[in-house]
């Protein structure tokens, strides 16, 4: 793991609602193409912010949609209203240093 990245981790985990931070580990997946460690970084601050910060969370999802798999992508849209919680279930992440692990995909209780 590349030292930048290792430094925004312990960073984000020590200070969670620092946003400076959360955008400069976006964007350095986003230059570094890396779509898993992107996911989880916008998983992170979809957590931090919740409903809040329509037009950051918006930013920073346009910004990586290059990215992105179509799949994770959508994850996110669907789920850009309210945000993410750390236990709600997230398929396909590696790399989130707020969520709790929870994967998967959530299942319908009324089905």
């Amino acid at each position: 793991m590349p030292e930048m990245e290792k430094a925004l981790l312990f960073q984000i985990g020590r200070k969670p609602a620092d946003l400076i931070l959360h955008m400069q580990r976006i964007q350095h997946h986003i230059r570094s193409g890396n779509r898993n460690e992107l996911f989880a970084a916008i998983v992170d601050l979809f957590i931090v912010l919740g409903a809040r910060g329509e037009g950051f969370r918006k930013r920073m999802l346009a910004a990586g949609r290059s990215v992105l798999s179509d799949k994770q992508f959508v994850f996110l849209q669907d789920n850009f209203e309210f945000g993410l919680d750390a236990s709600d279930g997230v398929p396909w992440l590696q790399g989130s240093v707020l969520h709790s692990g929870i994967q998967g995909e959530p299942v319908d209780a009324w089905a």
